[in-house]
């Protein structure tokens, strides 16, 4: 199954043949389902952990996941040419312009010439995403950061090769010259990657040892 999305995401920038497209929308359910499941651990892991100072973490977690939702109907109201509030993800199925590269474009990046800003922007997004790592890396101990910094989610830091071999920032890689469905299967991936980040650190405070023997 890994394999299978490994090649599915290899694909991800172009192409929309019959086979690509079945892909990566089985791969967004499958993303979805996971995502859910994790969901619902999560909660369980708060109910059994008593500590106060994980409300900031559920907090911006679900933010974040729900920001990413709102981005996804964003998306899909631009190609549909409706309200967002009138739009379902299942509708992503039946959307005529998913294949659009000219939509994430403008909507995350802009066609201005200046670099777009602001609500729904590719620069807020990278923004949201580091304040994010930065609330899940202060729940370990500063001398476990730099080593957990390169295998955390949502990386957005440095360098990605787009499929012509040049080198692009992370904002042009995700939204520069990629159809919408893709787009809305990195945001579902990058949900996931929220939720895994957020066990992480559940699990982590779970096995101290001061979480199985709190002070009486």
């Amino acid at each position: 199954a890994m394999a299978c999305l490994i090649l599915i995401f290899a694909l991800m920038k172009t192409g929309n043949s019959t086979f690509y497209e079945h892909g990566v929308m089985v791969t967004n359910e499958n993303l979805t389902e996971q995502t859910e499941q994790l969901t619902a651990l999560n909660a369980n892991l708060y109910q059994t952990n008593a500590d106060e100072g994980l409300s900031e973490l559920k907090s911006e977690s679900d933010q974040l996941v729900a920001h990413l939702d709102a981005l996804k109907l964003e998306l899909m109201a631009w190609a549909m040419k409706t309200d967002p509030l009138q739009i379902k993800q299942s509708d992503l199925y039946e959307m005529e312009k998913k294949h659009n590269m000219a939509i994430p474009y403008d909507l995350m990046l802009g066609n201005t010439g200046e670099p777009k800003t602001g609500k729904f922007s590719a620069s807020e997004l990278k923004d949201l995403f580091g304040h994010y790592r930065s609330t899940v890396l202060n729940h370990f101990p500063a001398e476990l950061h730099s080593m957990m910094d390169d295998n955390l989610g949502l990386q957005t830091c440095g360098t990605f090769r787009n499929a012509h071999g040049e080198e692009q920032d992370w904002v042009h890689h995700q939204f520069e010259f990629v159809p919408v469905f893709t787009v809305i299967t990195n945001l579902t991936k990058w949900q996931l990657e929220v939720r895994q980040m957020e066990n992480q650190v559940l699990l982590s405070n779970i096995s101290r040892p001061e979480a199985s023997n709190p002070p009486s």
